[in-house]
């Protein structure tokens, strides 16, 4: 017999692994005009570019530090720092495939002895797009029956890159005497295809500190998109896996001396890679009246890429100062906020793949404090940590493999002498694939010819949940003469279910 396999594929994102990374940056005097007190900083990461070579993924990037703080004269400033980074992370051959770099997290930290040190702890994410394979057997040749399974398998279709500036302005109500700190974040929460034309939705949070004469104050700008974009790649029905980063972000004052006017104005990179989805049918197993035939499977691993999902939860939390620290008087303002996301995981209710399934988001939401007390001028970093559970719409095998999170309309107010209360409004983005495993007939041995049944009447005696091809190959049958002979039976039949069997031995008969 002649058994033909066909190449069968499927692509689908998926995370390779995580590393740490250590960003450090020492701030002379001269750079800084001495630094009294820290009032507080951030770093906001930027992943420059990334390719596999010579064993490992090299990835460049930088790294702007922004710190406020109080300089040796007393005076309030602040500082902008930029330090870029190169990081090598050995992994599997990656020849020929599509990776990408993204920053799942960062924590930042301050010290200051003699000089300033600046510090961001990284966690980078690295992806690719995984291609498996196996030949498979799709169409039998004559005269073997066969049982048909369908699946369904991904296909890479395209890269995509946009870039998109956003802006919103506000009123201050009062002078703006200089930028303190001007942070950026940004979640991507969906991503919708169409004939044409791709859909991105999300949300870009970004604060201003600033001073109006001595008074620290801060506005925070709150921007959604929902913005559509022409390509001739996309097609209806693809499904997209990628993230959004702040490519650039600048401030433009307006307005008078009384009454000024901040315009935030951010630039994004959006970079996805898109999917096609089909249903296949092969051939899960086959029988032959006349011939043994011994098949031997492969497993195709498939993915599904889904779309992402977002969950809102406020998180609150307190932090308290030691007995060291003079009593708090009042707060000024939050700064430095950032959702730093070190887990997803899946909760399942059941067995049942149509149940769905649960999100278990966990991280920590960091915070600097800044308060006075009798000296003046103090802060307090904060950290929140949070465990939260969310229902998702995903059923069956979910794999989160990409997270995101920011934070806004962070507040804080005493609580005592020495306890502060923090909340803050958490966004969550969840990226995830749906696996599967095909088991494909990859080779198929011919063996001795089958024994002819000579039995003029054979009954076969089900178990429960057997279907007509455990029937025919029992007895030696074609499935089309046990549904033509037997047509009172429902399949799969139940448990002492009884299927009969007439043959001529005899062509004269």
């Amino acid at each position: 017999m002649n058994f033909n396999f066909s190449e069968v594929v499927s692509e689908q994102p998926k995370k390779l692994f995580s590393t740490e990374l250590t960003v450090l940056s020492t701030v002379s005097d001269a750079e800084s005009g001495g630094v009294k007190k820290i009032l507080a900083v951030s770093a906001e990461p930027r992943i420059l570019s990334a390719e596999y070579s010579d064993g490992g993924i090299k990835t460049m990037g930088r790294v702007n530090f922004k710190m406020f703080y109080i300089d040796a004269e007393d005076h309030l400033k602040n500082l902008d720092y930029f330090n870029d980074f190169t990081n090598f992370a050995p992994s599997e051959d990656l020849s020929g495939q599509r990776i990408a770099v993204f920053h799942s997290s960062v924590e930042v930290s301050a010290k200051t002895d003699l000089t300033v040190k600046l510090g961001a702890r990284i966690i980078l994410d690295f992806y690719a797009s995984e291609k498996n394979q196996v030949q498979g057997l799709v169409n039998p040749p004559d005269g073997v029956y066969s049982e048909y399974a369908c699946g369904k398998v991904s296909k890479f279709a395209a890269y995509l890159e946009q870039s998109a500036t956003f802006d919103d302005e506000q009123e201050t109500r009062s002078a703006v005497d200089g930028i303190m700190m001007y942070e950026n974040s940004v979640v991507l929460t969906d991503v919708k295809t169409s004939d044409g034309s791709f859909k991105v939705t999300g949300k870009i949070v970004s604060t201003v500190c600033y001073l109006s004469g001595d008074d620290i104050k801060k506005i925070e700008f709150d921007v959604p998109f929902d913005e559509e974009y022409l390509n001739s790649s996309v097609c209806s029905g693809q499904t997209a896996f990628g993230f959004a980063e702040v490519k650039t972000a600048r401030i433009i004052l307006g307005g008078d001396d009384k009454k000024n006017v901040i315009k935030s104005e951010i630039t994004l990179n959006f970079n996805f890679w898109t999917y096609e989805t089909e249903e296949i049918k092969y051939v899960r197993d086959l029988y032959s009246a006349k011939l043994e035939l011994t098949p031997e499977t492969c497993t195709l691993k498939t993915g599904t890429a889904l779309a992402a999902e977002r969950f809102d939860q406020k998180v609150s939390g307190s932090v308290t100062l030691s007995d060291d620290f003079s009593a708090i008087r009042q707060t000024v303002e939050v700064l430095g906020v950032r959702n730093n996301v070190a887990n997803v995981s899946v909760i399942r209710s059941s067995d049942d793949e149509n149940d769905c399934v649960k999100y278990r988001i966990e991280g920590i939401i960091e915070a600097n404090v800044v308060y006075t007390d009798e000296n003046g001028l103090n802060s307090v970093a904060a950290e929140i940590p949070y465990s939260e559970t969310f229902d998702s719409k995903n059923r069956g095998n979910v794999v989160p493999i990409a997270f995101s999170g920011i934070a806004e309309n962070a507040f804080a107010r005493v609580k005592g002498d020495r306890k502060i209360e923090v909340t803050a409004e958490a966004v969550f983005a969840v990226s995830s694939v749906k696996t599967d495993e095909l088991d494909l007939i990859c080779k198929v041995t011919e063996g001795e010819a089958r024994p002819q049944n000579e039995s003029a009447f054979s009954v076969y005696i089900a178990e429960e949940g057997d279907g007509v091809w455990e029937v025919a190959k029992a007895m030696t049958a074609r499935p089309d003469e046990i549904t033509a002979q037997n047509p009172e039976l429902v399949f799969p039949l139940k448990a002492g279910d009884r299927a009969v069997i007439y043959r001529k031995l005899d062509e004269n008969e």
